[in-house]
């Protein structure tokens, strides 16, 4: 009897080195892996650490003050775009400074077009002279709209002026100013004299006069073309440029 214990003892301790398992107390060799082959390692099996995310690319210091498209995030263009607005209005219907630029912006938001030349909201004004602390060659220093890049037309790119000065000034445009049908549809208010102004553009009185433009001409006088009665019903023209917030 001793002899037959002492064998089935032996027999069981040669399973259980052979094994590495014991069926009763499932204790399992850490080295092995349930469902691979008896020499994979279960190091293999270790979850592998995902790779670094791609660096964020942001836009080049060097597209300021104009900023860049951030889809392909190149450079805007570093120019100015002149436009008409749709609508025509009486000088009182011109709201002065803040009603200009309000029928400026909403011109701008109704057209794809102009929307394309992706211009800040906040940048979109009248070329416009309210008062004598509000004139159109204050505008640079009071909207800070650039002064020394070029000014394109908003609807086609074609170039009008070289800078703000040219724009302004007692110059030729390289071409005009606005694409209207004709001349008389692209009358627009400026108040360029200085004092035709019809009241800071809260007046409708005919008996009162403001300053218009003619932007469809290209003579030296475009700007400031005349007067009419501010019971007159006419445009206004927009500037507009990119970037900031």
């Amino acid at each position: 009897m001793t002899t037959m214990k002492t064998c089935l003892f032996a027999i069981a301790a040669v399973a259980l080195a052979t094994t590495g398992c014991n069926a009763v107390l499932g204790f399992k060799d850490p080295r092995l892996v349930e469902g691979l082959g008896p020499n994979q390692d279960a190091a293999i099996d270790a979850p592998i650490d995902a790779p670094d995310a791609s660096p964020t690319v942001t836009c080049p210091t060097s597209c300021d003050p104009f900023g860049c498209d951030p889809g392909t995030m190149t450079c805007r263009p570093k120019k100015v775009f002149i436009f008409l607005s749709a609508g025509q209005y009486f000088g009182d219907g011109v709201g002065g400074r803040s009603g200009a630029d309000l029928h400026c912006l909403q011109t701008y938001d109704a057209d794809a077009t102009l929307k394309a030349r992706s211009c800040n909201r906040a940048r979109v004004h009248s070329l416009l002279t309210v008062e004598a602390a509000d004139t159109i060659g204050l505008m640079p220093t009071k909207f800070g709209v650039p002064s020394d890049v070029p000014i394109d037309r908003a609807d086609d790119g074609a170039n009008v002026a070289d800078n703000w000065a040219m724009l302004t000034g007692l110059n030729v445009p390289h071409n005009p100013a606005a694409n209207a049908a004709n001349e008389t549809a692209g009358i627009a208010w400026t108040g360029a004299s200085g004092s035709a102004t019809c009241l800071g553009w809260t007046s409708q009185d005919p008996n009162q006069s403001g300053a218009t433009a003619h932007p469809t001409l290209m003579v030296t006088t475009w700007m400031n073309r005349g007067s009419l009665a501010c019971s007159s019903l006419e445009r206004l023209l927009c500037v507009c440029w990119s970037g900031g917030d």
